[in-house]
């Protein structure tokens, strides 16, 4: 995760707080918080982090990958065939599929991919099974992940795939995010 450097921390917390109720609430002195912030002086990984998640609660008023996920996911097998793929997206307005195998993500098929194919190799291409062209599993994330977290992901990914402990909770598009 990369974390904010220390003027947009002061350019956030000034939205939220006077440094002295911010100190107050982070449990450190105000003149710490002042020398982080004007980068006279350097805070613990862990400080900084909780500094970070504690103004996107903030911010974000609390939510998290867990407030904004889609809980019934729709995935494939790779044994599935592009064709199924394609129903599926066109019939549920999806844009990408996680693919599965053994209650694992081992992949995905987007849309793009599956228009990709498809003008490559025409209607060869609907009897393609998934593990032939599917593309690399989508980002994985846990439920606390927050919004802006999130939408920063979602820049170089279509959606992402929300994890805990191994088990598949929730997909999040671009779209949820906004």
């Amino acid at each position: 995760m990369t974390l904010p450097e220390p003027e947009e921390f002061a350019r956030r917390r000034k939205k939220l707080f006077t440094q002295k109720e911010f100190a107050k609430i982070m449990g450190i002195s105000q003149s710490l918080i002042s020398k982080f912030e004007t980068n006279e002086s350097s805070l613990m990984y862990d400080k900084v982090k909780k500094i970070d998640q504690e103004l996107s609660i903030r911010e974000n008023k609390g939510k998290f990958a867990k407030d904004v996920m889609i809980k019934e996911v729709f995935s494939l097998s790779s044994s599935d065939n592009l064709k199924k793929a394609i129903d599926i997206m066109k019939e549920k307005g999806f844009s990408q599929l996680p693919i599965i195998e053994k209650g694992k993500v081992v992949g995905s098929i987007t849309e793009s991919k599956a228009l990709e194919l498809i003008q490559k190799d025409g209607l060869n291409a609907y009897p393609k099974k998934l593990s032939e062209v599917m593309e690399e599993t989508l980002p994985f994330v846990s439920s606390y992940e927050t919004l802006d977290s999130l939408r920063a992901r979602l820049k170089n990914a279509p959606a992402v795939l929300v994890m805990d402990k191994g088990e598949l909770k929730g997909i999040i598009s671009r779209a949820d995010v906004l």
